[in-house]
């Protein structure tokens, strides 16, 4: 009789597995084509609304992870192959530069984007933050230097305001 109990309450547990499964798909589906949306787009309109139902999106949980933590690390993760496969991040370079990110034993790049350009660190020396910045100060809110130069700076011939070491 336990036994059987057991296998009932397993069952109910697949199956309800089975449609956080369901629901994931459809967000992951929906957080495609938002992402989709906002890189196509590239105007403030499409980027404000992408934010605006994302503020609004229901906070859904799959045991302690959230979908914004997801939707994060997700990110994270694809703005860090951007940046490793653009060739403009000098990992030895920012490390002399900046012996605190060494001391820490921080990634480079991921310190980078979470930290190093809003403090106006440059990733190597091809590249200066602060001088990509001052000649395209409507990005400064919106997007990494790096990875708006990377996505759009290269195509309208922006200059990255490359320095000396």
């Amino acid at each position: 009789m336990q036994v059987q109990e057991l296998e009932r309450e397993k069952c109910q547990l697949i199956e309800q597995l089975n449609e956080r499964f369901k629901e994931l798909a459809i967000l992951t589906k929906m957080l495609n084509e938002a992402s989709l949306q906002v890189s196509v787009g590239n105007d403030a309109p499409t980027v404000a609304k992408a934010a605006h139902a994302q503020a609004d999106a229901p906070r859904v949980r799959f045991g302690s992870v959230s979908i914004a933590r997801l939707r994060q690390s997700w990110r994270l993760k694809r703005d860090i192959r951007a940046i490793n496969n653009s060739g403009l991040f000098d990992r030895e370079w920012y490390l002399q530069k900046y012996p605190d990110v060494a001391s820490v034993g921080a990634d480079p790049v991921e310190h980078y984007l979470k930290w190093g350009a809003s403090e106006g660190r440059s990733p190597g020396p091809s590249f200066d933050t602060r001088y990509y910045l001052a000649n395209n100060p409507d990005i400064a809110a919106l997007e990494n230097p790096l990875l708006h130069f990377i996505r759009r700076g290269k195509k309208k011939r922006v200059l990255p305001g490359g320095r000396s070491a």
